[in-house]
């Protein structure tokens, strides 16, 4: 293997970092810039485009992630999938991209709405170009995270120079656009290094007839995933104020820049389990062990954490006019715990098997079951209900998910093993902790950074008292690094 899976998750993870830094600087500043209402609208736009952006891309990312993975010491074979997957992607963007203006031009009535989708609309075309799974594949995160940091950078300076008032709200969505597409541009340009990018060689020899029923399986698994935070955000807008879909934004972009986190090491070790579940059973079922239980250790903490310090964390990111997002982050911040499992569950065990049939089902099963309770709940729904349902039926999923491993696959992935359940027991220490601190009056952001201390001593105490295997892994690797 060219890097370690250490030195790989490291600089992933200091991408993801970054990745949580900048919206720490953005979000607050553009949640005061911004009303409620015109923040709903651009949450609302991102939603619909969503639902084009993901025809467009196809399951190419999920496919050619672990295709590539399996055969990247074959050039011959990594250039071909690379070439047939491009072209299937080029010709499923145009298609996507030319509906997607004709939905917003005939459909949409909102003048304001209108133009945020329109700008939002060229970064289908960007699209094509989005190929970092061959970069990811051939596990070159150390240009991944240098460009990426770079170009937000200049993102970052940009919303900060030219987004002054309310009626900014345009250029904050060119900027958001343009980044991406840069983004893609830029490493399109670096992966001459892993296939030939000549012309002449991407059009010879396309075979993208055996791709499609494979493509439009993960297509159709991705698009599911829609039946959930996006459907809910689509209801909202729907018989809502679009001040909802805002609350329910908040909750959902400070969970997910916590979960990006983790999810670092789950993307990182793809390309690796894959390679070893062709080549080394043993290996790849330690290795689904480990993560999962590195992933109670971590997740549980930080879960029960955002839970209870929900209050504090929306009045700081967002400030007082976004002060009825707090009970959806309270569900949002339970939902970070649940999706870091099933990102192992889905990603590492069935979608590495080639599963991809049962989990189109399952996923689309609950996902159904999500947009029934939205609709059921439709004239009083708000931001927690809409949520609460989608903790529901993602719990739901996960289950049948975990029986499928079990019964089918024949694998024990030992999710419900008391040495792993310890790690939520411990956690729950934080609440009357947290009660705590508060009793003395701070301000927010001392609360936060009080509570915040006072949880990870007592945890760390915990761990170190009880010699925990995992934790002590961990800080062996990474002095042995040293």
């Amino acid at each position: 293997m060219k890097n370690s899976i250490i030195l790989n998750t490291i600089s992933k993870s200091a991408l993801n970092v970054f990745n949580i830094i900048v919206p720490l600087l953005i979000y607050p500043y553009i949640y005061r810039i911004f009303s409620a209402n015109t923040v709903g609208k651009m949450d609302y736009a991102t939603t619909i485009f969503t639902y084009f952006s993901l025809v467009g891309l196809l399951g190419i990312y999920n496919y050619g992630l672990r295709e590539i993975a399996r055969k990247r010491d074959c050039e011959e074979e990594t250039n071909s999938i690379f070439k047939n997957l491009f072209v299937l992607g080029l010709i499923s963007n145009i298609v996507v991209f030319i509906i997607y203006f004709l939905f917003v031009y005939y459909t949409i009535n909102d003048p304001v709405l209108k133009k945020i989708m329109y700008v939002q609309g060229f970064g289908i075309i960007g699209q094509i170009l989005y190929i970092e799974w061959i970069n990811e594949a051939f596990e070159d995160y150390k240009f991944i995270t240098f460009k990426t940091i770079a170009i937000r950078v200049f993102s970052l300076c940009a919303v900060f120079l030219f987004i002054k008032n309310d009626g900014d709200y345009y250029k904050y969505v060119a900027i958001t656009t343009a980044t991406v597409v840069v983004n893609n541009i830029v490493s399109f340009v670096h992966i001459h290094k892993y296939v030939d990018l000549s012309f002449s060689k991407l059009c010879q020899n396309i075979h993208i007839k055996p791709l499609i029923i494979p493509l439009f399986t993960i297509l159709i698994l991705n698009n599911t995933n829609l039946l959930f935070t996006v459907a809910d955000k689509t209801i909202l807008g729907i018989y809502q104020p679009s001040e909802e879909v805002a609350f329910y934004g908040v909750g959902q972009k400070i969970s997910e820049m916590i979960r990006i986190l983790f999810l670092s090491l789950v993307y990182v070790m793809i390309p690796r389990l894959s390679y070893y579940l062709e080549n080394d059973f043993c290996a790849y079922k330690t290795g689904i062990k480990q993560m999962i239980r590195i992933n109670f250790l971590v997740i549980a903490p930080v879960s029960v954490g955002l839970l209870a310090l929900s209050k504090e964390i929306v009045l700081i990111f967002a400030g007082n006019q976004y002060a009825n997002a707090i009970p959806s982050m309270q569900l949002f911040a339970l939902r970070v715990f649940i999706l870091s499992t099933e990102a192992i569950v889905y990603n590492q065990v069935i979608f590495l098997f080639r599963k991809e049939n049962f989990l189109m089902k399952a996923n689309a099963l609950c996902g159904l079951l999500n947009v029934v309770f939205d609709f059921t709940l439709c004239q009083c729904i708000n931001s927690s209900t809409a949520i609460l349902t989608t903790l529901i039926c993602e719990g739901l999923f996960q289950i049948m998910c975990y029986i499928y491993i079990y019964k089918k696959l024949q694998l024990d992935i030992g999710l419900f093993k008391f040495a792993n359940l310890k790690y939520i027991i411990i956690s729950m220490l934080f609440i009357p902790t947290i009660w705590f601190v508060r009793s003395f009056k701070l301000s927010e952001l001392l609360t936060v950074i009080v509570a915040v201390f006072s949880c990870m001593t007592i945890y760390i105490l915990l761990l170190i008292l009880n010699k925990d295997s995992a934790a002590n892994m961990i800080i062996n690797k990474i002095t042995i690094k040293k």
